[in-house]
């Protein structure tokens, strides 16, 4: 027999057989245990028999024991031979004051519960839309708990219920004529039959045109709601950004919430324009720190251009950091050669100082080489993928800074099918406001589309900006043949990308690319070359058929333009738009100023200046360079034209800020202006902006000398 002198716990082990109530607990207070216990020691002093127990007993303290035991040992109370071997009771009640049929009950309604969210999680899917439940279940394939996917599936239902019926379609206004002007209402424009065009205009009766909330379109397989949103208001649905630690990268910031709210929105609005790493791959290495695939270097730098909305100190704080760490680091690490690449876009978008020495070459040109066996598949995975974005961007600096790129030849390994394989990719999963549905970005497609498109631009700027070819002048036969390949580029898009289906700003930047790829290349001289291919490709001389291709070119890129506001605004960052806003508005100015027009016809000039001056505008707001294109283009308007622009632009006519601005303009750039083709460096952006610079002072210094003349 086991004796516990806190007269709370009795052990008794007899040979006797036990009868039904073995091991029952029985509570008694401990005045009572006390009892028990001096009256057997008794019996065992005087030598008398001890009377065999009746019932081996547990006795289970209750809360007046307990309290008794917190007074002498403040703890739970132990039994003898957990006291002797000097370890802890395990207790299976929840608390000191919980019985054992307590505990009993709690697990029942634990395994209930759990039992009920699994069955409930069986309803949601039995009645889900095939693409929802394609979404639930890529949700559980990325390591979603029951609890997290359910939190997805009835807390939306539930807001649905409590709240108004939402407003389903949103769209913003043409500044200064509201309709799409007549001259891009042709019958070969496709856009103008797109779903995303259909959903924002409103239909011949001038009814709003009403769209089911969720409802699929059988056209695109997407819901409908993505078609009557701005993608701004959507986020990314990804269960390890949402609690990934930062700030064990960064020495910036200790805010884990701030930081992924940072990423949160480079991936939404910038991974897709220059993509430099495969995004799960760095996801999954930022949580579990695997240095191969991430670095202090290439969080920072996210960081750097991610931080475009906060104020510009934390910019500039978190984009010096990441400059030291690419000083300080020269490793061949794929993390590091992908942090110096967004190095590097970050300076070519913001251009504040000369980052032409952080090209690293001796590390990029590793990932081209051909590689021994690599048996880790995340490492080739890794090195096949970012070697794609390395020739893309390489491709962006050499085609629209009018240089030949520094790589020619793409990599050895075929892209995969982004239907196959999509994972190779990685996409993103989205989720809109008042909708409880999920819908894909189709990434794996439209980088796939994308990197064939950016392979057409390199031979473009192989051909026209070798250093032999002064002139930028192509054979026919040489611009043919690249304009049939781009058409054939057109015609071979996958559905989410075709013309009718496209709607999310990296879609339609992606169209508008190609448009404006058209257009240089039309506008490209042919040279003198009277061999027999050029005579057979004379017909690409001819100017009225080239003057067509050139005026249908501009029509869809100033539709694609129009459309990207209607749905999705100027607002937010999209450092793209620069290029295209800049090639409409120059161009839509050059027409203006070229003949007389009709008022119809200044309508249309002003109703695309407007709103491509207002972009720029929008966009300087978080890119520099945005800011001053946006002054060059403004300042071209004629004093009487400018009056029609402060009615949607607010700034002060009478400040004058630009040599301020135009002084930290660094960039060699070409802004799309006529004559470009044939002197870029005359319409580099910073060689525009000092001339301009020029004439603003020499115009002051004459305003000054009359006001003197004056007062004399």
């Amino acid at each position: 027999m086991l004796l516990s002198m806190a007269g709370v716990t009795l052990r008794a082990d007899y040979s006797s057989p036990p009868r039904s109530r073995v091991g029952s607990f029985i509570h008694f207070p401990a005045s009572q245990c006390l009892k028990v216990h001096l009256a057997r020691q008794h019996r065992v002093l005087v030598g008398l028999p001890q009377a065999p127990s009746p019932n081996p007993l547990l006795l289970l303290p209750n809360a007046e024991a307990v309290y008794h035991l917190a007074g002498l040992a403040g703890s739970r109370p132990k039994c003898i031979s957990c006291v002797q071997k000097g370890i802890d009771c395990h207790y299976t009640s929840a608390n000191a004051t919980e019985t054992n049929s307590g505990v009993l009950k709690r697990k029942f309604q634990e395994v209930k519960q759990k039992t009920s969210d699994y069955e409930e999680f069986y309803d949601a899917l039995q009645r889900m839309p095939p693409s929802d439940s394609q979404a639930i279940f890529r949700l559980i394939r990325r390591g979603a708990d029951i609890k997290t996917v359910m939190g997805q599936i009835t807390e939306g239902n539930l807001l649905l219920q409590l709240s108004l019926t939402p407003e389903t379609q949103r769209r913003y206004e043409f500044p200064f004529v509201t309709t799409m002007p007549a001259a891009l209402q042709t019958g070969d424009n496709l856009y103008l039959r797109s779903l995303i065009f259909e959903a924002t205009f409103h239909d011949q009766n001038q009814q709003q045109l009403t769209v089911p909330l969720n409802q699929v379109n059988t056209r695109s397989g997407s819901p409908q709601y993505i078609y009557t949103q701005p993608y701004h208001s959507a986020e990314i649905v990804n269960t390890r950004l949402s609690s990934v630690d930062v700030s064990r990268w960064t020495a910036v910031s200790a805010d884990n919430e701030l930081m992924r709210a940072l990423l949160h929105a480079y991936f939404l609005h910038e991974y897709s324009s220059y993509t430099i790493f495969q995004k799960d791959i760095f996801i999954q290495a930022l949580t579990d720190g695997d240095e191969r695939f991430c670095s202090s270097l290439l969080v920072n730098a996210l960081l750097a251009q991610a931080s475009v909305f906060p104020p510009f100190e934390v910019f500039k704080q978190r984009w010096k950091q990441a400059n030291r760490y690419s000083i300080a680091i020269r490793g061949s690490k794929i993390a590091n050669s992908s942090g110096t690449l967004k190095i590097s876009a970050i300076a070519f978008l913001q251009k504040l100082g000369d980052f032409g020495n952080y090209g690293p070459k001796e590390q990029i040109f590793q990932l081209y080489k051909p590689p021994c066996y690599i048996g880790d598949k995340t490492l080739r995975h890794a090195r096949d993928f970012t070697a794609w974005c390395l020739y893309k961007y390489q491709t962006i600096m050499g085609y629209y800074y009018f240089k030949s790129p520094m790589i020619t030849i793409p990599p050895k390994f075929p892209l995969p099918d982004p239907y196959a394989e999509p994972s190779w990719y990685g996409d993103f999963i989205l989720k809109y406001p008042a909708n409880n549905t999920f819908t894909s970005l189709y990434f794996p497609h439209f980088f796939c589309a994308d990197t064939k498109l950016k392979i057409i631009l390199n031979a473009i700027a192989v051909s026209l900006f070798k250093p032999e070819n002064v002139g930028r002048t192509l054979p026919a036969n040489v611009k043919s043949n690249l304009r049939a390949q781009l058409e054939s580029w057109l015609a071979c898009l996958s559905v989410p990308l075709h013309p009718s289906n496209i709607v999310f700003p990296a879609q339609l930047r992606l169209h508008m690319e190609y448009h404006a790829t058209i257009l240089t290349l039309l506008q490209t001289p042919v040279n003198n070359d009277r061999s027999f291919a050029s005579i057979i490709m004379s017909n690409e001389n001819d100017d009225e058929l080239l003057q067509e291709a050139i005026s249908a070119a501009m029509i869809r890129l100033e539709t694609i333009v129009r459309i990207y506001y209607l749905r999705h605004s100027y607002e937010s960052c999209n450092t793209y738009l620069t290029f295209f806003l800049s090639n409409v508005g120059f161009a839509a100015l050059e027409r203006l100023r070229s003949s007389e027009v009709d008022h119809e016809r200044f309508k249309h000039m002003m109703s695309t200046l407007i709103p491509c001056i207002k972009g720029l505008y929008d966009q300087g707001q978080h890119v520099h360079v945005a800011s001053a294109v946006y002054r060059l283009l403004r300042n071209r308007l004629l004093p009487q034209d400018l009056r029609f622009l402060q009615g949607y632009i607010h700034w002060n006519i009478t400040e004058d800020d630009d040599p301020l601005i135009i002084s930290h303009v660094q960039s060699e750039w070409p802004i799309p202006i006529v004559g470009r083709e044939k002197d870029p460096e005359a319409a580099k952006l910073e060689n525009l902006a000092r001339r301009l610079n020029e004439m603003s002072v020499d115009s002051s210094r004459e305003t000054s000398e009359e006001n003197e003349l004056e007062t004399r």
